[in-house]
């Protein structure tokens, strides 16, 4: 990834900041964190994560928290534990109660574009963290999931390439097929197999994310 977790997590609460001029005089001003924690006092910030169950978004949790503390904003998580309608209606209902922003890991381009758009025009800041809707936010804080996929294939190429004496031959096991990621990172194996002709994907299975079901799909290939 383009951003450690780490990394990520920290720029997603920088990302939470809106217009605001006031400098703390407790704490060192670079131009961002006294906006940022002005802003933020008192406000609430919500978080619909594709899942909790995972280190990604418990690390992205934990540095809003982190801030939350810090600057006296409230922060809620509604977990949809990747059932799609789950996060659905859990984005219906923050609309509903309008927190002045919303963190959003969208589950696929699709299911979640309307109710962004109606957070949108209710005033509510929306930042789309990691993947993306087709309904653009406020902000995105995530990889650059073309340039992954097309680094990953340059690797490829070099290790799989027949140049190396291999026969070329790769699989791909993804999650979820229509995972905003994984659909800007199609875009980049295709172009990149153009790229590379002695590459052949031989086959390329979802898993959904689940381990047993990746394990029975890599015995297959195999």
């Amino acid at each position: 990834m383009k951003l450690g977790k780490y990394l990520l997590a920290g720029a997603t609460a920088l990302a939470l900041a809106t217009a605001a001029n006031v400098a703390r005089a407790d704490h060192y001003d670079d131009g961002q964190w006294s906006l940022t924690a002005k802003a933020l006092e008192g406000k609430t910030v919500a978080f619909v994560p594709i899942s909790m169950g995972f280190d990604l978004p418990q690390a992205w949790a934990g540095a809003v928290q982190h801030a939350a503390d810090k600057w006296g904003f409230k922060f809620v998580i509604r977990d949809p534990n990747w059932d799609v309608a789950a996060g659905v209606q859990a984005l219906s209902q923050l609309v509903a109660e309008k927190p002045d922003v919303l963190i959003v890991q969208p589950a696929d381009p699709q299911s979640y574009a309307k109710l962004i758009a109606k957070a949108l025009s209710a005033g509510i800041k929306v930042v789309q963290i990691n993947m993306e809707s087709v309904t653009r936010g406020d902000a995105y804080v995530g990889s650059d999931w073309y340039d992954v996929a097309g680094t990953e294939m340059d690797m490829l190429e070099k290790l799989c390439g027949k140049a190396s004496g291999k026969s070329g031959n790769i699989a791909l096991i993804s999650g979820i097929p229509t995972n905003p990621g994984m659909m800007v990172g199609m875009q980049a194996i295709n172009d990149k197999l153009k790229q590379y002709p002695d590459l052949k994907l031989v086959a390329n299975q979802a898993a959904d994310y689940d381990p047993t079901k990746a394990h029975d799909v890599a015995a297959t290939i195999l």
